[in-house]
């Protein structure tokens, strides 16, 4: 993940911000499909790319004027989300890559709602040494589920990082996607598969709580 002495001397980076910044030279094609992604032209796959979790990601936020809540009921655990955080535990990269695509600014709910939840949850939850603006970078949304088993409601939304990117200090050597919040209920972008917020209001097991010790420490920041 950290560039060597020769190689950091031999590239160009602005360092004004160096616990955050997006290398913006390397751009973001916006041709995404599952399973693969094109920058500068290039066609990279699942193997290309590194997949990290912020280690405030399993933080959870009950927003009421969003009809949006990602905690875990407190007895029975939902299932849904324990076979979700299985998978991950399992094969991260194959649970978060092997359903995904990018988040387009063209759908109505850009803005209005998608943006404005993610902010809260980085404004809310997060040190401010961590916090960053979310509309200066680019999103994906993962869906965990078992293959041939429909998508049920489980969603990730990842941060794009192209190669030479920093991140909390260190440059990336790879494209890398960092998950940076849970959505187990399909509440961020209502679908047939979203859960009720009605149901879930309630619920109020943050998903840190009980399942943090699912991402493997080598892959959280």
């Amino acid at each position: 993940m950290v560039l060597n002495d020769a190689l950091f001397n031999s590239i160009h980076i602005d360092q004004s911000s160096s616990r955050q910044a997006i290398n913006k030279t390397a751009p973001f094609s916006s041709e995404l499909n599952t399973g693969k992604i094109t920058v500068g032209g290039k066609i990279f796959s699942e193997d290309d790319i590194d997949v990290y979790f912020s280690e405030y990601a399993g933080e959870s936020i009950n927003l009421p004027e969003y009809y949006f809540s990602n905690f875990d009921s407190a007895f029975p655990p939902d299932e849904g989300i324990k076979q979700a955080f299985k998978q991950i535990s399992g094969n991260h990269k194959l649970a978060i890559l092997s359903d995904w695509n990018t988040i387009d600014e063209g759908r109505g709910n850009y803005t209005s709602r998608i943006l404005p939840i993610l902010q809260k949850h980085i404004d809310e939850l997060m040190p401010d040494e961590r916090k960053f603006k979310v509309s200066d970078y680019i999103y994906a949304e993962g869906r965990i589920h078992q293959i041939g088993d429909g998508k049920g409601p489980f969603r990730v939304f990842m941060r794009w990082l192209p190669v030479r990117s920093t991140l909390d200090g260190d440059i990336l050597t790879r494209n890398t996607f960092v998950v940076e919040f849970y959505d187990p209920f399909h509440l961020v972008i209502h679908h047939a598969d979203s859960i009720s917020y009605k149901i879930v209001s309630s619920y109020s097991v943050p998903l840190k709580d009980r399942y943090y010790r699912s991402i493997p420490t080598s892959i959280r920041y």
